[in-house]
């Protein structure tokens, strides 16, 4: 209606399609608003590209998230980390952590987002059982789920680390050796 009344759409109009296609499940109608939306010659941002990708992980299309991830990561809108640190095998699930310039430092980010991060390190031998995953206590903890579901796929059993004083931090998980 935008377009036939001569109004050019922008990118939140067009993330905001996007983003109800990736709700009702919709991944090729969600990818065909972000098509359109780098057709009208905009660029898309962490919205567009984090309801994209979970549009295609909640249709059980792996693949596509992982390629329209890695595409994020190229052009600059997610950390080429994905929110991995090599020194301290920790792999911080917070928003500020993942998404470039753009995230909440008390937020995590999406469940389906956490799944495929997780796949793509996981496949890239980045994560072990002895990374810890950082993933807050955020909402309903969709996020935790989603990331203890992970190490349980890959045949690990996972559990919230104690701190030094040995109190369970209910924000992190690591996986018992095995």
């Amino acid at each position: 209606r935008m377009e036939d009344a001569g109004i050019q759409p922008n990118v939140v109009s067009y993330n905001a399609v996007i983003s109800a296609n990736e709700k009702a499940a919709d991944p090729k109608g969600a990818r065909e608003w972000f098509d359109r939306l780098e057709e009208a010659g905009l660029t898309p941002d962490v919205v567009s590209y984090t309801a994209v990708i979970a549009a295609h992980e909640k249709a059980g299309q792996g693949p596509e998230a992982e390629a329209r991830l890695d595409e994020a990561v190229k052009r600059g809108v997610l950390w080429p980390s994905l929110g991995y640190d090599s020194r301290q095998n920790r792999l911080d699930l917070h928003q500020r952590a993942v998404l470039a310039g753009h995230g909440d430092a008390s937020t995590g980010i999406s469940s389906e987002m956490a799944r495929v991060i997780f796949r793509v390190l996981f496949n890239k031998n980045v994560l072990d059982r002895k990374t810890c995953f950082v993933v807050g206590s955020h909402g309903e903890d969709r996020l935790k789920k989603a990331i203890r579901d992970c190490m349980v796929a890959v045949g690990w059993d996972p559990r919230h680390p104690c701190d030094a004083t040995g109190r369970v931090n209910a924000g992190c998980l690591v996986a018992v050796p095995g």
